[in-house]
């Protein structure tokens, strides 16, 4: 019974003191042309979490475009009035303004990919 005891103790003070904590505290949905775009603003922490601060997650698809945890005691960074514009997202956090185009890159087929250089002779080497 003590064994019981002391396992789940043990397993408590691990999990308090490594333990990685993620709550979604809100969530918001845009569309986008490439996806969906996601602002969330989340409590994470690992350990005890003490006196630990919101974060402000921008993500497309599984992809993290932004993350920002906010100052203690203060309103910013926050992500703010995301906006979209085709292939573009534009927001605030309260401290600095950010845009960002985003575009697909095209896969290179094999005719196109750049030849492999031919070997140069070294200088004073018999041709």
């Amino acid at each position: 019974m003590l064994s019981i005891i002391s396992f789940f103790c043990g397993r408590g003070y691990q999990d308090l003191r490594n333990g990685y904590k993620l709550e979604v505290l809100r969530e918001e949905s845009v569309s986008f042309p490439l996806g969906t775009v996601k602002r969330m603003q989340v409590m994470e922490s690992v350990g005890l979490g003490f006196l630990d601060t919101d974060t402000s997650i921008i993500q497309l698809g599984d992809v993290t475009l932004y993350k920002a945890r906010r100052a203690f005691q203060e309103s910013w960074p926050v992500v703010q009035k995301l906006k979209v514009d085709g292939n573009s997202l534009a927001w605030h956090d309260g401290h600095w303004q950010y845009q960002l185009r985003i575009e697909p890159v095209e896969k290179e087929s094999v005719k196109e990919q750049a030849p492999a250089k031919e070997q140069q002779p070294e200088p004073g080497a018999a041709k």
